[in-house]
Formats: structure tokens, sequence, C-alpha cells
């Protein structure tokens, strides 16, 4: 599980991530499997909780697990990420991994 606000600060202008890169960064890269999202523990439904910069999306409605954002940081407002300590989103991404066969 990662939850949101555990990514890095958003004042140091972090990268923006989406779920399934925040589950490769915490959890690392496996060969030949991909790593899916969930926003709860017992049922994977391919989303992930986000935050935004600036904006109405403060953890508030889950976005694709592999969403990217318009911007590459978290600099701006519009810039969304799953893994930023912006405005205290506590709310949790969990991932599992599907190994390829």
């Amino acid at each position: 599980r990662a939850s949101v606000s555990e990514g890095p600060a958003w004042g140091d202008d972090p990268p923006t991530y989406s779920c399934v890169e925040v589950c490769a960064l915490i959890f690392g890269a496996v060969d030949n499997a991909n790593y899916h999202c969930s926003t709860t523990r017992n049922n994977i439904d391919n989303m992930g909780w986000y935050d935004e910069y600036g904006g109405a999306n403060i953890c508030t409605e889950p976005f694709a697990e592999n969403f990217q954002s318009d911007y590459p940081a978290y600099t701006q407002d519009g810039a969304i990420s799953a893994y930023v300590s912006d405005h205290g989103c506590e709310l949790e991404n969990f991932c599992s991994l599907e190994k390829a066969e």
C-alpha cells in the first residue's frame, strides 16, 4: 500500500506519478510483471487516489491507475500525482503484482 501523502513534499517540486509508477518506485520494478492499483484492499479496481496542485481534485475522485498528468512536475495548477505530500491526503493506493506467463 502507498498513501498519497507519503510522497515527497509539494514544495520540493517532485515529479508527478501515476499509481502504477508509485508501486514500481516503492516496491521495485520486476521483470516480466505489471503492477495494478486499487482504491480498496480486497478488490482490484484499476483506479488510484491522486492529489492535484491548486485544484479541485484533492483525493475526491479516483483516476485510472496509469493516469499521467499533463505536467511532468508537481509545480503548477492542474498538476496531478498519486504520490505527493500536499493536502494531507491519507487515502491509500493498494498495489498488486501480475506476473507474465
